[in-house]
């Protein structure tokens, strides 16, 4: 089953290094990041994210400068037509504290696993092995949908 045809009609937690590809292209992954945007854009499943997204994909965008890159990623993301954005409220930074001790991750990961939680999403796209989800979410690599 290929990625696409496994997230339809999930909730899916989107982590920002799917953004970076989406954005910015990948050789490696760039077939099966073509079929997503598609997908997203055909909303085929919900898809979820949270603002703090912005916050780690827009500084090398700024670097460069480019403007039309800047303003179109934050609309893409931004934008109600495809993505449920959720703020970092006391609930989601709790949460976020409480992961962080049980499973010792990177407290960006913590916040973007607990908006998962809270926006009860079954799926968590990332391609960063060392992110860990609770048990009732499943926790999907880009990487194990693309052929070398």
């Amino acid at each position: 089953m290929g990625l696409v045809e496994t997230l339809k009609g999930n909730r899916v937690y989107f982590d920002t290094n799917i953004f970076i590809y989406i954005i910015e292209g990948s050789l490696q992954y760039q077939t099966i990041i073509n079929e997503l945007t598609k997908s997203i854009i055909q909303k085929d499943f919900e898809s979820y994210t949270s603002y703090i997204t912005l916050t780690e994909i827009l500084p090398p965008l700024v670097k460069r400068g480019d403007k039309d890159i800047i303003s179109g990623t934050i609309d893409f993301i931004r934008g109600k037509d495809f993505f449920h954005l959720t703020t970092a409220n006391e609930e989601i930074c709790l949460q976020a504290g409480f992961l962080r001790g049980e499973l010792g991750m990177k407290t960006p990961d913590s916040l973007h696993v607990a908006t998962a939680i809270k926006q009860n999403c079954d799926l968590f796209l990332t391609n960063d092995a060392g992110i860990r989800v609770p048990k009732n979410m499943r926790r999907i690599l880009l990487s194990e949908f693309c052929s070398d």
